[in-house]
């Protein structure tokens, strides 16, 4: 009986060292950007290109959490979820923020515009981040 299954937990061994090799790719490639964005956004005083190289930088930290937690159990997966949607949060927040510092400069109407979607598109996703992973935390 115990045969039965053993396929099974050898498709999921390949199953998780595919993702982990895919997840170390990603995480390189994030790293890398947020490396040649920051330095560049920093010598060219491109706030733009720093704000940006954060985001490569959360991301390359979320694909190393991820990369952590394969293999693991339920508890774990849910809690590295509630981190991601915190990550995600904060960016989010972050955006509504500079939306606003462009509206006190009386900056172009375009850019709060897009600033206030952007954020509310994040937040959204956080959220249903947030209430899947306490689910799986019960």
């Amino acid at each position: 009986m115990k045969d039965c299954c053993d396929h099974k937990l050898d498709e999921l061994a390949d199953l998780s060292l595919r993702q982990a090799k895919i997840l170390k790719v990603a995480l390189g490639i994030n790293a890398l950007i947020f490396v040649l964005e920051f330095a560049t956004g920093w010598f060219s005083h491109s706030t733009a290109l720093l704000g940006d190289s954060l985001d490569m930088l959360g991301d390359a930290f979320v694909y190393a959490m991820s990369l952590y937690v394969i293999g693991k159990n339920t508890k774990w997966r849910a809690s590295v979820s509630l981190i991601k949607g915190g990550i995600m949060s904060a960016f989010g927040l972050g955006v509504l923020l500079a939306a606003g510092a462009v509206s006190l400069t009386q900056s172009k109407v375009p850019d709060l515009i897009v600033g206030i979607c952007i954020s509310a598109l994040v937040l959204k996703s956080a959220l249903e981040v947030f209430k899947d992973s306490m689910a799986a935390i019960r």
